[in-house]
């Protein structure tokens, strides 16, 4: 599962976090960020599964300036490690590309809307 996160205060931006869960519910390690860093906020995370590579997308939308937002992603790898940086999905200076929402098909394939 991911969410944001007003993780410290306000002055820090909010985060996007993860945390696995087992297929019976259960917690499975601890909470990690995905998004963080520096004073810009982070919105409507959302995540999809490819069984096929055992990974999940998490993808975002990132609030460049109060004129300016991008939707942005992260690969997380079924143990919960991120082996990429974050990267833009979506970056057009100027303009507003919100609330991302993603499906996973076949294989390694991954679809991303905004």
């Amino acid at each position: 599962m991911v969410w944001q996160d007003l993780h410290y205060t306000p002055a820090y931006g909010s985060e996007i976090y993860g945390q696995r869960v087992s297929a019976s519910g259960d917690l499975v390690d601890g909470q990690f960020p995905i998004a963080s860093g520096g004073d810009k906020n982070r919105f409507s995370p959302d995540v999809a599964y490819s069984a096929a590579s055992r990974s999940y997308l998490v993808a975002w939308d990132f609030a460049n300036e109060a004129w300016d937002r991008d939707v942005y992603a992260r690969r997380v790898a079924y143990d919960g490690t991120r082996p990429e940086d974050a990267f833009p999905i979506s970056n057009i200076y100027n303009s507003h590309e919100m609330r991302p929402a993603l499906a996973a098909g076949e294989g390694n394939a991954l679809l991303a809307v905004w």
